[in-house]
């Protein structure tokens, strides 16, 4: 079965189950595509990755009662008329038909998911394809893991800061890790549109063997996926100790099952779980638990991204749950699934580097974590334009510091974009 354009995607069971409800079950509604913003034209379609597939257009009659949906925006449009036209082009009649809008309302996009052809279980199933799956309890408790970690990948995570992208950055590695290895990560990471690869789309994802950090200016959501790297910060590992079925016993289920793994996918990148003032003191808590497990480790064998990864890894949970709100459950499986993969590489992998040297400070970060702590005390409400209007460092340097304060587990941000100290 052919890897499918996103934008050419025609048969049902390619359509993600939020795609297939908005053309198939919900009438004036989608997300807005303009074709002539000046005249107030555009198009509803029925996902950011497919244009509406009917000949319909949009148009704002009367700009002084109905003003201009944003653009990308998931909207349900008021339709007060209808008019039909028809063109001939080379012999043939094409019809559009126009629907004159009187107002139109936002429509949250976490109601519109629906479970049609694949559900969490069975996308979970696609991740786990290529592995031997053993019946020994320890065994399968391993590959499970390893599911979860590209399941969670795929689905990236969203973006929860204006100045801080989304996305899940990983590493393949093991004991005796080679490049047949990372071919099947990369086999089964292929359900990623070919176009997410792109860095001028808002979801960008990116295999790597080079300690290259790109960082898109125009993407929202950023994953990286190293193979064998460890001078880059990731959030979650994913050691390959485990045995694998020959390609030609799995090839066919892998492309077979493709398109619903991939409709899955864009369902769950959909949605913007949101995390509550209460789940919040939660997470806060969380980072504790993060900081006893890598002191307690002494070395890691790779740089674990500590600041961001209860918070990511939470909300990447909280869609592949489909949950509108992040949970306390969401939050513990990905909590204890990081450090279940964590431990398990640091078992399998023996070249470990000092935790002290993987997240040694420069003077730059010394003083502004000084300064946070100064603020704190203070009173001040701990942001990051606070803290420029403070420091004495350049200002071109306050957010390369913070981002490293974050990485290396001094501080971390909270869902309200406040800064939080990790006290330890």
């Amino acid at each position: 079965m052919a890897n499918v354009p996103l934008k050419n995607r025609m048969y049902g069971y390619e359509l993600s189950g939020s795609e297939y409800q908005l053309i198939f079950e919900k009438d004036n509604m989608g997300y807005v595509r303009y074709t002539d913003k000046k005249n107030g034209i555009f198009c509803l379609d029925p996902s950011p990755f497919l244009n509406d597939p009917r000949n319909e257009i949009y148009v704002i009659r009367d700009r002084r009662t109905c003003d201009l949906p944003p653009k990308g925006q998931l909207i349900e449009a008021t339709v007060s008329e209808t008019e039909r036209f028809d063109e001939v082009e080379k012999n043939e009649v094409h019809s559009t038909l126009i629907k004159y809008m009187s107002g139109w309302q936002f429509v949250d996009p976490n109601k519109i998911r629906s479970n049609r052809l694949l559900n969490k279980e069975e996308f979970l199933d696609y991740m786990a394809i290529p592995f031997a799956k053993k019946s020994s309890k320890e065994e399968k408790y391993f590959w499970e893991h390893i599911a979860f970690a590209m399941g969670l990948y795929c689905v990236s995570s969203p973006q929860l800061f204006d100045f801080e992208p989304g996305g899940i950055n990983t590493i393949v590695m093991g004991k005796d890790i080679g490049r047949s290895d990372w071919n099947i990560f990369k086999r089964v990471a292929n359900v990623v549109p070919k176009e997410f690869r792109n860095s001028t789309y808002p979801n960008f994802y990116k295999s790597l063997e080079t300690p290259e950090q790109p960082c898109p200016v125009n993407s929202t959501e950023v994953n990286l996926a190293y193979f064998n790297i460890k001078e880059v910060p990731i959030h979650i590992p994913m050691p390959f100790d485990v045995e694998f079925r020959s390609y030609l016993s799995y090839k066919d289920e892998l492309i077979d099952s493709l398109p619903l793994a991939r409709g899955f996918m864009l369902d769950a990148l959909l949605f913007q779980p949101q995390i509550s003032d209460k789940l919040q003191r939660r997470i806060d808590e969380a980072m504790y638990f993060v900081m006893e497990e890598i002191i307690h480790a002494d070395a890691l064998p790779y740089q674990q991204d500590i600041g961001s990864v209860i918070p990511k890894l939470t909300t990447a949970f909280a869609r592949l749950d489909t949950q509108t709100n992040v949970t306390l459950e969401n939050l513990n499986e990905g909590k204890f699934l990081w450090a279940d993969l964590m431990t398990q590489t640091k078992f399998v992998v023996t070249a470990t580097v000092d935790i002290d040297e993987l997240y040694r400070q420069t003077p730059y970060e010394v003083r502004v974590l000084g300064e946070l702590k100064e603020l704190n005390e203070t009173g001040v409400i701990l942001t990051i334009e606070n803290i420029k209007k403070h420091t004495k460092i350049p200002e071109w340097e306050v957010e390369k510091a913070l981002k490293k304060l974050s990485t290396s587990g001094y501080i971390y941000y909270r869902c309200d974009g406040t800064i939080g100290i990790i006290e330890f």
